[in-house]
């Protein structure tokens, strides 16, 4: 490895091309990107409490729970246990407006998600799979970063890699950035997931990075005004891969 550690200030970048440099950098935060920071985690921090009072225990994950976030970085929640789909829904709204809503199968193996964006820009959106996750599917989140409604509060950020396919290794100034390709093993260490789930994710974001965006198996768009049962019940009315999760997870 080409070890280059230097500081430089951290500003953000809209470039999302895979790096696949062998160096290591020291990236510091100047006061714009721990505005930003702060900023989106105050936001990912209401939601959470949120969910918590409506019996729910959400999590933040992506940029926000690294550090690494510029000013388009997305506010990502995701909630992992199985909960009612109309209660979510009743509390999400308590608060804030559903502005649309989106339920994705990426492919037929895996579990579908609802996607629920609360600001028309699409940047900050809550996560629920239609059925447990896989483990595969959980430790997606934690190669990206994953983190709670208390380490949000304390401030904590912790290691996960971006969509640059860049090891993310928080530092009291900044983070620590390093390369993920030729280094799958120690990633998976570093982030207690599997060597299996590093590969997988490597493989898909080198391929949407020469491909642009991939294309899912399956993906339904629909208003925030329309109730998510009302779109199961349509698609239950089908057939195919999705409709048979959704009926093993008794929500056909």
């Amino acid at each position: 490895m080409n070890i280059m550690s230097h500081e430089i200030p951290y500003v953000g970048s809209l470039k999302r091309k895979i790096d696949a440099r062998g160096d290591i950098v020291e990236v510091v935060y100047d006061e714009n990107i721990l505005r930003i920071l702060g900023e989106k985690r105050r936001i990912a921090l209401e939601i959470l409490k949120g969910l918590r009072e409506c019996g729910f225990e959400g999590y933040a994950y992506g940029s926000i729970a690294r550090g690494d976030v510029s000013f388009d970085s997305d506010v990502d929640i995701v909630i992992l246990s199985l909960v009612s789909l109309n209660i979510l829904g009743a509390c999400i709204e308590r608060r804030w407006r559903i502005y649309r809503g989106e339920i994705v199968m990426a492919t037929p193996t895996r579990t579908p998600a609802l996607y629920l964006y609360l600001d028309p820009e699409d940047m900050v959106v809550v996560t629920k799979h239609l059925g447990r996750p896989s483990r595969a599917e959980y430790e997606f989140y934690l190669f990206g970063g994953l983190v709670g409604l208390e380490q949000i509060v304390s401030g904590k950020r912790v290691p996960g890699v971006n969509k640059r396919l860049r090891l993310i290794v928080p530092t009291n100034r900044g983070h620590i950035e390093r390369p993920v390709i030729g280094y799958e093993a120690e990633v998976a260490r570093i982030l207690g997931i599997s060597l299996e789930t590093v590969i997988e994710r490597v493989r898909v974001l080198k391929r949407r990075d020469q491909l642009g965006r991939t294309g899912v198996y399956f993906k339904i768009e629909f208003p925030g005004d329309k109730p998510v049962e009302e779109v199961i019940r349509d698609i239950c009315k089908g057939s195919g891969a999705i409709r048979r999760v959704l009926a093993e997870n008794s929500l056909c």
